[in-house]
């Protein structure tokens, strides 16, 4: 199981990885049904996309607040106008945590999932995974709107501002191969290509922004593993670079204000 991991520097708090996915070598893989549609391939799909599409949703409203610092950075919005969407964005998502419920598995679902080869804990574990997902790009924005809001007033919080856009940005598209390969590709991944075609039918082709620039429909659980493993090395090496410029920041303020300390 990959589980998110945050990292704290001057207040900046920044996402690795998305929600508690299932990933080769655990328990929780799903088996073929074998190789028809049935009501239970419908309704094991449908309980998944009630959950997925929903933290999808969830990254587009994200992917719009970067949007909006992305139009002003490149001129074609206003500070005024930038700041008016981070403060909507900031809220619904303020609404969508506080109408988060905790997620159970019913004893109906979870005998389904048994005979699917899937551990009801940790399906639920997955469904439960929504309000910190929206909490760490609460974060991040709250970052990104306190560069914003003084980005005409100070040269080096714009600098900061294009800085924590770009990064944030790349973040969240490595993301989005995390989520379509590991947390979504990787259940249903030995299913027959009838099976896929209702996974297309009612997730994929629904998708808003859970989706990678390019990508493909894995068969193999362990070619999906390793594609997983390329995403979250992208994100470290965002990471790893992040903790590099702060602590060369850190290190300036300590050179030009040395009593500070």
């Amino acid at each position: 199981m990959i589980i998110r991991k945050r990292i704290t520097r001057t207040g900046k708090q920044v996402r690795t990885v998305g929600t508690v996915c299932v990933i080769a070598g655990m328990t929780a893989v799903l088996s073929a049904c074998q190789g028809t549609v049935d009501d239970d391939c419908q309704e094991i799909v449908q309980e998944y996309a009630g959950l997925f599409l929903e933290m999808d949703e969830d990254g587009y409203l994200y992917s719009s607040a970067l949007g909006a610092v992305g139009d002003y950075l490149s001129g074609d919005a206003s500070q005024a106008e930038a700041l008016e969407t981070l403060d909507a964005v900031m809220e619904e998502m303020e609404d969508r945590r506080d109408s988060v419920g905790t997620y159970t598995v019913s004893s109906e679902m979870s005998a389904l999932l048994e005979d699917y080869g899937i551990m009801p804990e940790e399906f639920e574990s997955f469904g439960n995974t929504r309000d910190s997902d929206l909490y760490n790009y609460l974060l991040s924005l709250e970052t990104v709107y306190g560069c914003l809001l003084y980005a005409e007033e100070f040269s080096f919080q714009y600098e900061n501002l294009s800085y924590y856009y770009e990064l944030d940005m790349g973040i969240h598209e490595s993301e989005r191969g995390y989520y379509y390969y590991g947390c979504l590709n990787y259940w249903f991944a030995e299913w027959e290509e009838e099976q896929v075609d209702l996974v297309r039918e009612q997730v994929i082709d629904q998708l808003k922004d859970y989706l990678p620039e390019t990508y493909t429909w894995e068969t193999d659980p362990d070619v999906v593993e390793q594609k997983v493993m390329l995403y979250l090395d992208e994100v470290e090496a965002y990471l790893e670079n992040m903790t590099e410029r702060l602590g060369e920041q850190t290190e300036s303020l300590m050179t030009e204000y040395p009593y500070a300390n």
